[in-house]
């Protein structure tokens, strides 16, 4: 579900994500919106909801970003309940956490901060 994303949202581009036991943390891009000749970088775990405020700059991405973690929370619940057998058990919990990345190195930060995520469960398991 999540590498479907830009398919249903052409100004998205997907980065770094993994998929943990009990959340996910991914890094989607928002190009072109509001600000000419640059892209947004959002990232984070599906937590907690924003507070969108309209006098934010960057609302219109959240509202943006909102309406992509819904379809994806919606239809990657669907597919789960279909492996589990357990058709509309709730699966996420409500709202998510986002961040934005403004700069190149927190990118890299960020990143890495996913592949040793993913990569520090490999090693404790």
């Amino acid at each position: 579900c999540w590498k479907e994303i830009p398919r249903h949202y052409p100004s998205i581009k997907l980065d770094e994500f993994v998929v943990m036991p009990n959340h996910v943390h991914g890094i989607i891009v928002v190009v072109g919106m509001m600000v000419p000749a640059s892209d947004m970088l959002l990232g984070g775990a599906i937590q907690e909801s924003p507070r969108l405020d309209r006098n934010d700059p960057v609302w219109r991405r959240r509202m943006l970003l909102s309406r992509i973690i819904g379809r994806f929370k919606q239809n990657s619940a669907k597919q789960i309940n279909i492996v589990r057998l357990t058709p509309g058990i709730p699966v996420w919990q409500r709202g998510y956490f986002d961040h934005v990345i403004r700069d190149t190195d927190s990118l890299t930060r960020i990143r890495a901060y996913i592949v040793r995520n993913s990569q520090n469960r490999e090693m404790n398991k």
